[in-house]
């Protein structure tokens, strides 16, 4: 156990470190965004996704030769999925003006390595006493939920941490229903956790970092990984609802693959004193889940991460809650 708090404080530092870096890197090349909801639109690296898969490499190697992760198949796998999301992220992000699906079509590769070495067991258990066996249906299943999650992390990453927050308490309630059902620890779900926080630091309000495209697609990966190792498929899901619930209405006013960045009505915008973001009120404009927390009373952006922590802790809750009381 003590082994393991090492290891884990190591990952943890490791990724603060390497995140500080390229958030400094990062403005010194051209893969820079510009933060929309702070006075100015100050310059801020978007190297996110760099720094994430090197993170998760390198923590990942250590583990498997510690031991953490012992098995090879595991550790090739989780490695391989991870680098093919992250090229199709870094290519989005070189090439910003790619068509609106190729990020669903493309995401899908990373399912590849999953599915090939068999890091899966084809079971769904929705309840006690409602499981499923899909031996056909469930790899192709996660090839469209790497399409579908991927894609809907990668949508809500609008404001200051707004993605990676949301991943964290994903994470955490697969790691928690995991420990609740074995009585142990996901040793793999730890090490994104650990990662992750390390992150955070950098990508939290005020953001020193964002983690672009290849980064959020990271997180999305990161989420899919976790479930499908631990099988908690179900409570990650209702963890998720505020991820769906912005993709959704997306999906459903746009009536297609359309980068956000390409919309052609504003969705929220600032007020007169560059303070409060408030609803554009825009009828062509879909209704993201920011635009939602806005529309009643427009928040600063802190105030607004704020209200999205509340959603997810409501959400997360839930699902262990329900986990508990018919898992």
């Amino acid at each position: 156990m003590s082994n393991m708090f090492i290891y884990l404080l190591f990952t943890f530092v490791f990724s603060i470190l390497i995140t500080k870096l390229f958030s400094k890197i990062g403005l010194k090349t051209r893969f820079i965004g510009y933060d929309a909801f702070k006075r100015g639109h100050p310059k801020i690296s978007s190297m996110g996704g760099v720094a994430l898969i090197l993170s998760i490499i390198l923590s990942m190697t250590v583990a498997y030769f510690l031991g953490i992760v012992n098995d090879y198949k595991l550790f090739i796998g989780v490695a391989l999925s991870f680098t093919i999301i992250f090229i199709i992220g870094f290519i989005d992000d070189l090439y910003p003006n790619l068509p609106g699906y190729y990020k669903p079509a493309a995401t899908m590769f990373g399912a590849i390595p999953i599915v090939l070495l068999k890091l899966y067991n084809p079971v769904l258990k929705i309840f006690d006493g409602i499981i499923f066996r899909l031996s056909i249906i469930y790899p192709v299943l996660i090839f469209i939920s790497f399409a579908v999650v991927l894609n809907t992390v990668n949508m809500l990453d609008v404001i200051n941490g707004s993605a990676a927050i949301g991943t964290f308490y994903a994470l955490t309630v697969s790691l928690v229903v995991y420990f609740l059902r074995e009585n142990t620890l996901n040793s793999l779900t730890l090490v994104f956790i650990s990662i992750l926080a390390g992150f955070l630091i950098l990508n939290l309000y005020p953001a020193k970092i964002f983690p672009g495209n290849s980064g959020s697609l990271i997180l999305g990966t990161m989420i899919i990984i976790s479930t499908i190792i631990s099988k908690t498929e179900f409570p990650v899901l209702i963890s998720m609802m505020p991820f769906i619930h912005n993709s959704f209405f997306y999906l459903n006013k746009v009536k297609g693959f359309i980068e956000h960045k390409k919309l052609e009505g504003e969705v929220t915008h600032f007020d007169e004193n560059f303070e409060l973001i408030i609803d554009a009120c825009n009828e062509d404009s879909p209704l993201t889940l920011l635009r939602f927390i806005v529309a009643c009373c427009p928040k600063k952006e802190y105030e607004a991460l704020i209200s999205l922590v509340m959603l997810f802790t409501f959400s997360s809750a839930l699902a262990v809650i329900t986990f508990i009381i018919l898992g």
